[in-house]
């Protein structure tokens, strides 16, 4: 009808049973994204405020913890959904991140408090990749180790080695 027609063949048919996954990306996640992107990344605002006085100070302070409780909610919504803080690629850029953000502050206002957080996010990201909070890592474990051809007493005893050393 409108312009020339092609000849593609038709297509396979697909069974049944086949899931399709919708994986498009929303807007409204990339809205979410960009704001806790700005509000990470806040501190760096001061760059254009004159560096003296007191208001300045705590200005920056206020900033960075915002920045920092940002960066602590994105990283455990990210471990929650996908379960990656046991990569380290994830681990160093979250801690990379936060490190930047700290630096930043010390180097602008001489501040101790930035180190004092700066310490903190260290912390955190070490024990978001080293330790199981949520039962993602586990399961995650878990689902890799499991081998075709396993019998069903297996999987099951790989399922009870591994949630039970998660909680213990």
């Amino acid at each position: 009808m409108f312009g020339p027609k092609l000849n593609v063949p038709d297509a396979a048919p697909v069974a049944p049973f086949v899931i399709v996954v919708d994986i498009s990306i929303r807007p409204q996640l990339i809205a979410e994204l960009a704001v806790a992107l700005m509000l990470i990344f806040s501190p760096f605002l001061l760059m254009l405020l004159p560096r003296q006085g007191s208001l300045s100070r705590k200005t920056s302070s206020v900033l960075l913890v915002i920045s920092a409780i940002v960066l602590i909610l994105v990283a455990l919504i990210s471990y929650a959904v996908f379960g990656i803080s046991a990569s380290w690629a994830f681990t160093l850029l979250v801690w990379a991140v936060g490190l930047v953000v700290c630096l930043a502050v010390r180097m602008l206002h001489k501040s101790a408090f930035s180190v004092v957080v700066a310490c903190v996010l260290t912390l955190f990201v070490l024990v978001l990749h080293f330790m199981d909070i949520l039962p993602v890592k586990p399961y995650k474990r878990f689902f890799a180790a499991i081998q075709p051809g396993m019998s069903e007493q297996q999987v099951l005893g790989l399922l009870s080695k591994e949630f039970q050393q998660a909680a213990g």
